[in-house]
């Protein structure tokens, strides 16, 4: 089930991905401070691939040069990121919806810009908690990406309420809206 069309341009994953990590400082950093970081990450990524509507063409991922993308029907969660010895591969569960193959491919993204410096965004010892909150960024980065702030406050403020119609113009779940925007301080209907 491959739901995504190649673009015509490659962009070139270990610029973008080197770019998304010089932003990391070389310090410990609290749980505030690294969901910053992923948060001018997610701002960055969409400035570097020249994406400024409020719609995210996942499509473009698809391209990048250095990193390969996979479907597998069988895999039992969302998505996984390993290195190959050339290259990283992300494999994305085939039998989900477009909506959370999109976020997975974000969220499976930030865990390969984390590689080289997660021990200052999640500590030196691999940990539950440090697993966890690995997990939550690379999730907030998702929602970033596919939902940036000034565009849902922009729709909010134009009286474009409640996850049940923000999430055709984010193409993102009914689920993943709400959680932005509750996030964001915005008025949140449950979908």
């Amino acid at each position: 089930m491959n739901f995504i069309t190649p673009p015509a341009v490659t962009v070139n994953a270990p610029q973008v991905i080197a770019s998304l990590r010089k932003l990391v400082p070389s310090r410990m950093l609290t749980r505030p401070q690294t969901m910053l970081v992923s948060e001018l990450q997610a701002v960055r990524l969409r400035e570097l691939l020249k994406i400024t509507t409020p719609h995210f063409p996942h499509d473009v991922l698809m391209n990048l040069r250095g990193v390969e993308i996979e479907f597998d029907g069988t895999i039992p969660y969302s998505g996984s990121t390993h290195w190959n010895g050339k290259h990283w591969v992300i494999v994305l569960n085939a039998t989900e919806s477009k909506y959370r193959q999109r976020f997975s491919l974000l969220h499976e993204l930030k865990h390969i810009v984390d590689h080289t410096t997660k021990q200052h965004l999640y500590g030196d010892t691999p940990t539950h908690a440090s697993a966890k909150l690995a997990e939550q960024t690379a999730d907030y980065f998702a929602a970033c990406v596919l939902m940036p702030e000034t565009f849902v406050q922009a729709l909010c403020s134009q009286g474009i309420h409640g996850p049940n119609l923000l999430c055709k113009y984010f193409e993102v779940s009914q689920k993943a809206m709400y959680i932005r925007l509750k996030h964001l301080n915005l008025k949140a209907e449950k979908p």
